[in-house]
């Protein structure tokens, strides 16, 4: 099939992780839409190519969540010259970051996680998005499959936690409208 091209893209957010911000730990999200899908949709693309290990990282566990209800549903890849250069996810509809009344839905993904074996890696409060009275975990760029009860235990005080972090990390910030990048999505679909 050949490939679809989509250049009504419009730039949502781009997340920054406050720690990292030298090392350039930026990626770009955008909303969606193309004819091939009939909702809104989230693309995230890769800045610099030394991501790619984490992209890889990221859709894989997307395909060990996949109909578990943990996170959003893998729909694509976005390729370019025949290189991986991000992804597309389902948007979560009327989500947003959790706070700390969401304790225990968060507990609830990150149990759900846990139990089909896998660490997320990354846990804080803008990783769960709660909406219609559960919370989805997403950004899973440092999870990894484990046995380790240990690292499990850790990454519920990390959660547990939530309420006193303060630094933002994790969190999003919205662009200035201008000198935002254009962007076309290639669809293999």
């Amino acid at each position: 099939m050949t490939p679809r091209t989509n250049t009504n893209l419009e730039i949502l957010a781009i997340l920054v992780d406050f720690y990292d911000e030298e090392e350039g730990e930026y990626h770009v999200l955008v909303d969606v839409t193309y004819p091939l899908f009939e909702f809104l949709v989230i693309a995230k693309f890769i800045k610099f190519p030394w991501q790619a290990q984490y992209f890889e990282a990221e859709t894989t566990t997307y395909k060990w969540v996949k109909g578990q209800g943990v996170g959003p549903k893998l729909l694509d890849h976005i390729m370019e010259a025949g290189r991986c250069i991000g992804f597309i996810v389902d948007n979560v509809d009327g989500a947003r970051a959790a706070k700390v009344a969401d304790l225990s839905a968060c507990q609830s993904a990150l149990a759900k996680l846990q139990s089909l074996g896998i660490v997320h890696g990354d846990i804080n409060k803008h990783n769960f998005l709660k909406h219609n009275g559960k919370a989805t975990l997403i950004d899973f760029e440092s999870a990894r499959k484990s046995s380790n009860e240990v690292q499990f235990e850790s990454e519920f005080q990390r959660l547990e936690n939530l309420s006193s972090d303060t630094s933002g990390r994790g969190g999003v910030r919205i662009p200035e409208e201008e000198g935002m990048p254009n962007a076309t999505i290639l669809l293999n679909g």
